[in-house]
């Protein structure tokens, strides 16, 4: 039983599963050493957190900090170092309403669901983003980084996925995969299958 009270917002394991990192109400961040229950560490300000993802090294928690000016933060829970990715993007105009990053945390990729075009944000260079415009939408809906980072799934309200390669981030494949609006992504452990959800229930 962690040491922990108040109402929760959000919670995710890091994939060496020994920290937790909570959001609760309040937007407060927090992360637990999972062996002990103990608190590492809270993230110094309360920003408005929905949610987050720890990096593949189990070492850093990018934190989606949504407002005006939404903006991803890359926490380390031990010692307590966070950066601020800014970026400018035609994306962003309308703020930002989804993120994920990539496995080595290199990259992020952020969607609203009333824009067309999701952006790429480099964390070695967040202030040029790339934007990405699939062909045919009006808006962007889903997305979901491949294990091995090499491409990226990105789904629309009219049910296609549009599969970009990551070295070239040009669109490599289009999948009309549903009907209706693709609410959600994943790829497999191995990059191998690609699961998708539409809004009618169909996978």
């Amino acid at each position: 039983k962690l040491d922990f009270e108040g109402e929760l917002r959000f919670l995710r394991f890091s994939p060496n599963g020994k920290k937790l990192a909570l959001i609760k109400r309040g937007y407060r961040v927090l992360a637990y050493d999972t062996e002990t229950g103990a608190l590492i560490s809270e993230y110094p300000n309360r920003p408005f957190a929905t949610t987050g993802v720890f990096s593949a090294d189990s070492t850093k928690f990018a934190i989606f900090i949504r407002g005006e000016k939404s903006h991803i933060r890359i926490w380390d829970p031990v010692s307590r170092d966070s950066e601020r990715l800014n970026f400018e993007s035609e994306a962003h105009r309308l703020g930002m309403s989804a993120f994920s990053m990539a496995p080595d945390f290199k990259s992020a990729i952020t969607i609203h669901p009333r824009s067309p075009v999701a952006a790429l944000i480099r964390t070695e260079n967040p202030e040029e983003p790339i934007e990405l415009k699939p062909e045919a939408s009006s808006t962007l809906s889903a997305f979901a980084w491949s294990p091995s980072g090499d491409c990226v799934a990105i789904g629309n309200p009219n049910g296609q996925i549009f599969i970009f390669d990551t070295e070239t981030w040009e669109s490599k494949q289009v999948i009309q995969a549903h009907r209706d609006f693709v609410q959600t992504l994943s790829f497999s452990a191995d990059g191998a299958k690609l699961a998708s959800g539409a809004d009618n229930g169909v996978i």
